[in-house]
């Protein structure tokens, strides 16, 4: 959100004018405005969120350093039990989940989110070095939506990113335009 507040003070310079943060809308944020500028009513998009699921801190950091400047906003989490907790208070639109971890697996992980009414339709994409035809047919068996092995670059990362986000995004949609 620093990006708005850098905003603010450019529009209320150059037109002189008052605003008003009015917070979260169905397609972003709102930006409320006297009647002197109402022709400038702007929404702003709400960054996508993924949640990082790896016990390699050097994975995380560099993932997360990748999509940030991609634009996303990125959660991370260093195991499966703590990625669990964490899409209990925000499910967010991208989950890229390692397979291999201490405690319970990606696999576990991603049968566990892909069975709750709250996280099924959530894109989980395993996230790994383990590239046989046995570990991606495991994938497969447990309903995650891709596959990016690592090393990644960070082209590949922001391509599976875009993809599955916007495959999301047409999902929601056709949801919304049924209803």
């Amino acid at each position: 959100m620093d990006f708005i507040v850098k905003l603010f003070p450019v529009i209320c310079k150059e037109d002189g004018g008052s605003l008003e943060f009015a917070g979260p809308s169905p397609g972003g944020y709102s930006l409320c405005i006297d009647e002197r500028l109402a022709h400038k009513v702007v929404e702003l998009p709400v960054p996508r969120t993924i949640l990082i699921v790896d016990d390699e801190p050097a994975i995380l950091e560099l993932a997360r350093m990748i999509l940030e400047d991609g634009g996303y906003s990125v959660a991370i989490a260093k195991n499966g039990v703590e990625a669990l907790q964490k899409v209990e208070s925000q499910v967010p639109d991208l989950i890229l989940l390692d397979l291999v971890m201490p405690g319970i697996s990606g696999i576990e992980v991603c049968k566990i989110l892909k069975s709750r009414p709250t996280t099924r339709l959530t894109p989980v994409v395993m996230f790994t070095v383990l590239g046989s035809n046995t570990d991606r047919k495991m994938a497969e068996t447990a309903h995650c939506d891709g596959y990016l092995l690592k090393p990644f670059t960070p082209q590949a990362l922001l391509r599976e990113a875009e993809t599955f986000l916007s495959k999301n995004e047409m999902s929601d949609n056709r949801t919304t335009s049924n209803t």
